[in-house]
């Protein structure tokens, strides 16, 4: 799709999609001059991060207290997460190709079987790829202006780096995230795509008619729309076709992302922690760091972006699973209404299967990717953040020279 090019452009500078079509696929002794350059920019900034990370351990204070333990505590995740991501990209990118090749299939035996046309659905996923490069830009540009303030100095060029280390790895794993969205919104709107497939040619609804106008949009074939009340018992095979299809995908997308997303929800989870550990901290010295505010602004940008990441990401999960239940609920449905015993059986077989095979998300089977992740990581972040604070006052009570004053979210060589 045209509008999809912007995001996807972004996946491949940032190394995050080292696979996908391009214009010498077609010519065999150019393949490996194309393999080449799809994993050059993966490579490429693999080797500019590795150049990033030295500035960590030459912009270190000698000090050991609370908050450079925290600052370690959310830069190792953040830059571990970040490699392995571009690693695992590369490793699974046969994977990846796959991935887009099942779309494309599914897509052309939808429009074959029940003559669906993807013009509303088309214009949906282009906007939400344009809102997920306008969401990432604006989020990574706040936080590395932010950033670059609280550590940046231009006196000692290491401290560049240093910014670049820590910007470069959370902009990248927004984009990852939000990659791994799009895979889960185009499952489910091709799941309610069958859904309005069921109603339209098993169900036998008076709705009907109005679900298969739906289905096809303003330029659909209308020599395929029945009408009201019939039922299309060839079509069973058709829907149990595609619903294979669909599982298939869902199977491919939880290995190729499964392992990542475990890491970055790590990454987001512990660097979520910390900067609600420096609010807190800025809270009760009452601000009395120079510009505390803009560090007090920094804090809050971080936590607000991984939030819109975590939020995005388990919304997209739920949506799936709600969209396979309707399926499934249709499906039922067409079973009561149906008096073809041989088309009930056929039926009842593809409830069984959706029912044992849900088309559900997960993290590498450590969890599902669904709104019930909320509550467990709203505790464990609590339970964490009370610990923090109650090792920073008991590090307030035995400092000899009285409480410790406000620490910067970042400590370079130059503080």
């Amino acid at each position: 799709m045209e509008n999809t090019k912007a995001f996807n452009f972004l996946t491949i500078v940032l190394g995050l999609k080292p696979f996908g079509r391009s214009f010498m696929d077609g010519n065999s002794r150019k393949a490996r001059t194309t393999s080449i350059l799809r994993v050059l920019p993966s490579l490429t900034m693999l080797f500019i991060y590795a150049l990033c990370l030295v500035s960590v351990f030459r912009n270190q204070e000698n000090s050991g207290n609370t908050s450079m333990a925290a600052n370690w505590l959310q830069s190792a995740p953040n830059a571990f997460a970040f490699i392995f991501v571009i690693i695992l990209a590369l490793k699974n990118r046969d994977l990846g190709q796959e991935i887009l090749n099942n779309f494309a299939m599914c897509d052309e035996k939808l429009r074959d079987y029940f003559g669906v046309n993807y013009h509303k659905t088309n214009k949906i996923s282009g906007n939400m790829s344009i809102l997920f490069v306008i969401v990432s830009i604006t989020c990574g540009l706040v936080v590395a202006a932010l950033t670059y303030y609280a550590s940046v100095d231009l006196s000692n060029s290491w401290t560049l780096f240093y910014w670049a280390s820590f910007c470069l790895p959370k902009f990248a794993l927004m984009v990852f995230n939000f990659q791994f969205v799009g895979a889960t919104a185009y499952l489910g709107s091709r799941t309610q795509l069958l859904r309005m497939a069921i109603r339209a040619n098993l169900s036998g609804e008076l709705d009907a008619l109005l679900a298969h106008m739906s289905l096809m949009g303003k330029h659909g074939n209308s020599l395929k729309v029945r009408p009201v009340a019939s039922v299309n018992s060839a079509a069973a095979p058709l829907v149990a076709d595609i619903v294979t299809i669909l599982q298939n995908i869902c199977e491919r997308v939880n290995i190729f992302f499964g392992k990542q997303l475990i890491l970055t929800f790590f990454s987001g989870f512990v660097c979520t922690i910390v900067q609600m550990h420096y609010i807190i901290n800025h809270i009760r010295y009452g601000f009395t760091l120079p510009n505390a505010d803009i560090l007090a602004s920094f804090s809050f940008s971080l936590v607000a972006m991984h939030s819109i990441e975590v939020w995005t990401i388990l919304l997209s999960g739920e949506i799936v699973k709600l969209k396979w239940s309707e399926a499934i609920v249709a499906l039922t449905q067409a079973k009561i209404n149906s008096s073809d015993d041989q088309l009930r059986r056929k039926i009842n077989d593809m409830i069984a299967i959706m029912k044992c095979k849900k088309l559900e998300l997960h993290a590498f089977n450590f969890f599902t990717i669904d709104l019930s992740v909320i509550t467990a990581m709203i505790s464990s972040m609590t339970t964490y953040l009370i610990v923090l604070v109650q090792f920073k006052i008991t590090e307030d009570q035995t400092s000899k020279d009285g409480p410790a004053k406000a620490t910067k979210q970042f400590s370079t060589g130059t503080e």
